[in-house]
């Protein structure tokens, strides 16, 4: 507003000193002719000095107003166009923003008001808020529809005057049931709200067990009831199984105007396969609204599950879905963002639970823009290789942001890298030959890939594991062949979402020589399935032994295994060579058993040599380890740059027990404790559930053997045993 001010005053006073000029005397009366002359001129020139101020003022004024939109003034009234939801100059819209919890619970009831709103649009930077009005006992809209009506209002009309959009959702998982009351309830809304670009209607929020076509006709009598008094603005309508089968509703969608459909996710319960199931839903030809989801599992309890909320915010920003996150609340569960007790007070004054600060964080920003660093051209002899590269230093760039670091030495790392992005260095290598690359990184998913390139050839891709943090950093180590000289060479983001702090290049230090013999057998067949690998990728694979494959043109293997869905999504091979192709896909090539004790696999005409024949699989940590059932060798897959280390010691690949005592895991199943026996050496204890996911890390001996597992809840879960010895894999139940 201050430039606006000065501009004005600028203004205001050209036009005063031009009124003054043509207005002056001329005090030389000897000169007439000249002054008439110095006045034609000087008022035509005044005459485009006005016209530009007039101009540069209307601009100006122009500008303040669009700057100064609200987000419905900008987008106006949402509608849907083939399989997305767009805005008022149908351009795709995602909006971020926050469900209340149920209205007739005191939970959620408290937040029913003004002040919640004018928090949430103002503070959070919210565009979106849903009325979650409870419709069944307790005291539901059923049995008090005027209290819980006007719950309703109190939040539409606070979202009208704050200019951001609101969901008027009827709140049930069995609305058929009350299709009459519905039906009257929406006309009232559509005759109170209809004329405004603000509102969209949930006709059912989540239905359970109920048939596609039973919620089609619920939904098809309220929309012919809202249509009849507004005739355009959004609706959206629940789906099955708690809004999640929204690939049948694509397969018979209801053929009336501006529908969209429900979908709700809880990052900690549902994976990959759900937005799977979203994506065939959407090139069925539907659009998609998330007008409710939490960080947490799918009780609503827990804690928030980081790396998998950040794929379905990626997958909702990359397919421009709307979402409203579940709940305001200050109900002591995980999905509340307010402080147990704490109420409006604790939201104002940002008394948040931690997976509310979270939250928070990710409505705030969702519409933030990144401002680009200035770029120049890469030139010259380039750096010196051996000391570190700080990423910052880049001579070109695309799509980054630098920010300030936490690591160790201070400065300022890369960050904001989304697919596509990249930068470029000048480096000047010594010699022909292998180096060695370390990449200081730090991610909260671990999806990303990282390129290696010079011009357009790719050296090597490097798959970025998860560190828990944007700045909880890890070095990791890959390699590449280069050639002498001064070049420019390119880190190209594959898939992003990490940070680069630096990363260096010096000449590969010889490995030790591999052991002849196949003593690394991983403790295979293994008396356990093959816990989740998903999206796991290897820059290195390690053939242990003899008589097994020439993989050295691989650049990167990549296994997709879900445990809980059964279903191996990928398992591929990419060279550097092109033999026997530029990236191999074995899924047709294979028969696999994963999900059962002694898990294996048999591979047929993959075109790799000596690659065909049948194997055990197991995991060695986050490696992925193949050995051959009839041949002398192992393929040991990892992002290391170190080869494993087996020596004859290995052969029976078990922990130190005490003498003639098998190792042994008891009492299974469980409800509080588990005991290990036989125990000579202290081992690490990791214990994942059956998504792959670490839930518990301890050490025990042979003295302190007991593991407390009371926290866990009812389920199957994995033990891997660690001691100096490759480590053991053990199954239990856990019981309430």
């Amino acid at each position: 507003m201050q430039t606006q001010y000065d501009l004005s005053q600028i203004f205001v006073h050209k036009i005063n000193v031009i009124k003054r000029a043509l207005t002056r005397s001329d005090l030389n009366p000897l000169k007439p002719i000249i002054m008439k002359q110095q006045q034609h001129f000087f008022y035509r020139k005044s005459k485009t000095i006005l016209f530009r101020l007039f101009f540069l003022a209307f601009t100006l004024f122009s500008l303040q107003s669009i700057f100064s939109q609200s987000i419905v003034e900008k987008n106006g009234r949402l509608r849907v166009s083939g399989n997305q939801v767009v805005n008022k100059n149908n351009q795709p819209i995602s909006l971020a923003g926050n469900s209340i919890f149920w209205s007739n619970f005191g939970e959620g009831a408290k937040f029913y008001n003004a002040a919640t709103v004018n928090h949430l649009s103002q503070d959070w930077n919210s565009s979106i808020v849903r009325a979650s009005m409870g419709v069944e006992n307790p005291g539901g809209y059923i049995t008090n529809p005027t209290r819980e009506k006007n719950k309703v209002k109190a939040v539409v009309e606070a979202a009208i005057a704050n200019n951001i959009y609101v969901i008027i959702d009827w709140h049930s998982h069995n609305a058929e049931d009350y299709q009459q009351q519905a039906i009257s309830f929406f006309t009232e809304m559509a005759e109170l709200y209809g004329n405004n670009d603000h509102v969209i209607y949930e006709v059912y929020n989540e239905p359970i067990a109920q048939s596609w076509p039973t919620i089609k006709s619920y939904a098809e009598a309220v929309i012919d009831a809202i249509r009849s008094i507004d005739s355009d603005n959004l609706i959206i309508v629940g789906t099955s199984q708690w809004s999640q089968k929204v690939e049948e509703a694509s397969n018979n969608p209801i053929s009336k105007s501006n529908i969209a459909y429900t979908l709700h996710f809880y990052a900690g319960t549902h994976r990959q396969y759900l937005r799977d199931e979203a994506i065939r839903a959407m090139n069925n030809g539907i659009a998609l609204f998330v007008t409710e989801w939490g960080a947490v599992e799918a009780s609503g309890d827990g804690a928030a599950d980081k790396q998998e909320t950040q794929k379905w915010l990626d997958f909702m920003k990359n397919n421009n879905i709307s979402h409203a996150n579940w709940s305001v609340s200050d109900k002591a569960e995980g999905a509340s963002v307010v402080a147990s007790g704490t109420g409006v007070s604790g939201l104002i004054n940002n008394n948040l639970t931690d997976t509310g600060l979270y939250i928070k964080d990710i409505i705030k920003n969702w519409d933030d823009d990144v401002t680009n660093p200035p770029v120049e051209e890469c030139t010259g002899n380039g750096v010196s290789i051996n000391a570190v590269i700080q990423a910052e230093d880049f001579c070109s760039q695309n799509g980054i942001q630098t920010e300030t670091t936490t690591d160790i030495g201070g400065g300022m790392n890369v960050g904001y890298i989304d697919n596509g992005d990249y930068m470029r260095y000048r480096v000047n290598i010594p010699a022909n030959g292998n180096y060695e690359i370390k990449y200081r990184i730090a991610s909260i998913v671990d999806t990303g890939k990282l390129q290696f390139k010079e011009g357009s050839s790719v050296l090597k891709t490097t798959s970025i594991p998860l560190t828990d943090g944007w700045q909880t950093w890890s070095t990791i180590t890959t390699t590449v062949n280069l050639t002498a000289g001064s070049k420019t060479i390119e880190l190209y983001t594959q898939s992003g979402e990490f940070n680069i702090n630096w990363f260096q290049i010096s000449p590969e230090s010889s490995n030790p020589p591999l052991p002849r013999g196949n003593n690394c057998k991983y403790g295979t067949p293994s008396s356990t399935p093959l816990s989740s690998l998903e999206n796991n990728s290897y820059s290195h694979a390690y053939i242990i032994g003899t008589g097994g494959p020439d993989l050295s043109n691989l650049t990167n293997f990549t296994i997709n295994w879900n445990l809980l869905n059964n279903k191996l999504h990928q398992l591929s091979i990419n060279t550097n060579n092109g033999s026997p192709n530029w990236w191999n896909d074995l899924l047709d090539n294979i028969t696999y058993n994963f999900n059962s004790e002694m898990p294996a696999i048999n591979l047929s005409d993959t075109g790799f040599t000596n690659l065909d024949g049948e194997y055990w699989v197991t995991k060695d940590q986050d490696n992925f380890v193949m050995v051959s059932k009839n041949k002398e060798f192992t393929i040991y897959f990892s992002n290391s740059n170190t080869a494993p280390n087996c020596s004859i010691d290995d052969m029976n690949n078990t922990i130190k027990t005490e003498k003639n005592i098998p190792l042994k895991l008891y009492p299974v199943p469980t409800n509080e404790t588990l005991n290990v026996s036989g125990l000579k050496e202290k081992v690490m204890i990791t214990i994942t559930d059956i998504r792959g996911k670490i839930v518990l890390k301890t050490s025990v001996d042979s003295k302190t053997n007991t593991i407390n597992v009371s926290t866990l809840k009812h389920g199957n879960y994995f033990v891997e045993i660690k001691g100096k010895k490759p480590y053991k894999s053990m199954q239990f139940i856990k019981k309430n």
